[in-house]
């Protein structure tokens, strides 16, 4: 009896299935999966008759490299992270039309974006899609979450890591960096050296300014007052025609 009881006890156990927090489950029955999805919780099943598949429906990231051309005919290719997860509602279904998780990755997530990317990366130029990369970004977003939620997948976020351009196109870009960069010191300089010049016209100004003001300022106090500082205390005499001398002195009236 006791052998009895633990074979039972063993098989209870094998046919007891587990759904976590983040899964749900799809209850099949003979072959056919049931349409609602089962929640997280203890579930019994019979083999054979009855079995548990679960999935799992947390946010999920896939990294992609695709292949795309753009307007004026440069390759790229584009790294990206996409977040997505599975529609809990949509489990079963998602289930029973496409697969497990990594089938919903191959099967339906990298064509659609695939896809989707020639298309956005199409209707740009090469540099384009480097300057306006989050308008490319938020279209790409648009298209495949309409595309992949016909399937239960929702599309949580597209973060495009990296975009790479063939070997010459990549060369014409850094030359022309290389350009900019030196037009703007150059333009830099010139500046400066502008400056500089103004500097040097309002300094000879201001030195030009000084000098008039200081000229006006010397009036004929100012030149008796140098002659009383370098007067020696004589007076300076004429003759007349006496043979006694005169002293010059000047009488302002």
């Amino acid at each position: 009896m006791k052998k009895i009881g633990l074979v039972l006890a063993v098989a209870l156990m094998s046919a007891c299935s587990i759904i976590g927090p983040g899964e749900r489950g799809v209850s099949i029955r003979m072959g056919k999966a049931a349409k609602e999805s089962l929640e997280p919780g203890m579930y019994f099943w019979f083999p054979v008759i009855r079995g548990i598949k679960t999935l799992n429906v947390q946010i999920q990231k896939t990294e992609i490299d695709a292949a795309a051309a753009t307007k004026d005919l440069q390759e790229t290719q584009t790294h990206v992270a996409l977040n997505w997860h599975v529609l809990p509602a949509d489990v079963p279904r998602l289930y029973t039309e496409i697969g497990d998780e990594d089938d919903v990755v191959n099967t339906v997530i990298i064509p659609a974006f695939n896809e989707v990317l020639k298309s956005a990366t199409a209707k740009k130029t090469a540099e384009e899609v480097l300057s306006r990369r989050v308008e490319m970004k938020t279209e790409i977003d648009r298209e495949l979450v309409e595309r992949l939620k016909k399937y239960g997948v929702f599309v949580d976020e597209v973060n495009i890591v990296n975009v790479k351009f063939g070997e010459e196109f990549s060369k014409a870009i850094e030359e022309k960096q290389v350009a900019e960069q030196a037009a703007k010191q150059a333009h830099y300089k010139a500046l400066q050296s502008e400056q500089e010049a103004i500097g040097e016209v309002n300094r000879a100004k201001g030195q030009a300014e000084a000098q008039r003001l200081v000229r006006q300022s010397i009036d004929k106090d100012l030149i008796a007052l140098e002659w009383i500082k370098k007067w020696d205390g004589h007076l300076a005499t004429y003759m007349s025609g006496n043979t006694v001398p005169m002293p010059i002195i000047s009488v302002n009236k």
